[in-house]
């Protein structure tokens, strides 16, 4: 026959449905993370400038040479140490002060308006 009872139910058997109940949400759980660990993305360091940058600070007066300033200007900085690098340029809206991220050495530079 049929080992269904009606009636009042056992200990044992409360017991069972509650770990039931706890257990598969929790292996879940654990599957889930376990999944997300190894499905990561790579991690890549940032740049940021070191010791072979440095800051230079250019500041331009063009009174001298305009009764008004430029829209913009373009610098130019051609390696004094290395001849057969290619110059470094960088252009810009503000036309009185720009701060510039160059390799250490020594340059000689040229500012267009």
């Amino acid at each position: 026959m049929n080992n269904f009872r009606f009636g009042r139910m056992q200990r044992s058997d409360v017991q069972g449905c509650l770990w039931a109940l706890f257990f598969w949400p929790l292996v879940i759980l654990v599957f889930l993370v376990v999944i997300l660990a190894l499905s990561g993305c790579e991690r890549r360091e940032l740049y940021v400038y070191g010791d072979e940058f440095h800051s230079v600070t250019i500041d331009v007066d063009w009174r001298e040479y305009s009764s008004t300033d430029p829209d913009g200007m373009t610098v130019w900085f051609y390696p004094l140490d290395d001849p057969s690098h290619a110059p470094y340029r960088t252009t810009t809206a503000s036309v009185r002060h720009q701060d510039i991220y160059l390799p250490g050495g020594r340059y000689q530079g040229l500012v267009i308006d």
